[in-house]
């Protein structure tokens, strides 16, 4: 009985890898993804060179993986499947108050950066002294920063949970 059921396991595995795979070749190719905003990859030129230098191949996981069939199906059940449990980070994206899908907000990572851009406003300034030109700066509002009060208190305090993986 046993013997039986392995077999049907089996069949029913392979009919699944083996018909996606054929769905993944019979479908057309796809420019772009609509749930990701980007561009996909498309089928890789074959030459010599790349062959040799390996850059065919993995030139062919990224066609696979971004040409893979219901791609978008696949990523929105992942998506919703990570909201649902609750999780504030979901592919890299803050899920703050009423399910909105927020970037994160700005860390140390960025205050190198930020402190250039100063540094560079500066030296712009710096260079219209003595000229009869009046130089003023005006930024657009940041939407992180006018929207601070849907992130979650314990993000914005630094806070966050850490939890540990015990698997």
């Amino acid at each position: 009985m046993t013997s039986i059921g392995n077999k049907i396991l089996t069949v029913c595995f392979l009919i699944i890898i083996f018909g996606l795979g054929v769905a993944t070749f019979l479908t057309p190719d796809r420019e772009n993804s609509e749930v990701e905003n980007r561009s996909l990859a498309q089928i890789p030129v074959v030459t010599k060179e790349s062959i040799t230098s390996g850059e065919l191949f993995g030139n062919l996981d990224r066609y696979f993986t971004d040409q893979f069939y219901k791609r978008d199906w696949f990523i929105k059940k992942y998506t919703e499947e990570q909201m649902y449990m609750g999780k504030t980070y979901v592919n890299d994206i803050v899920v703050a108050d009423n399910d909105w899908l927020m970037f994160p907000p700005i860390d140390q990572t960025y205050e190198n950066e930020i402190k250039q851009s100063i540094n560079q406003l500066d030296s712009l300034a710096d260079s219209f002294k003595g000229e009869a030109v009046e130089f003023y700066m005006a930024l657009a509002p940041y939407k992180m920063n006018l929207l601070i009060n849907k992130y979650p208190d314990y993000l914005m305090q630094k806070k966050e949970l850490i939890t540990l993986d015990f698997w």
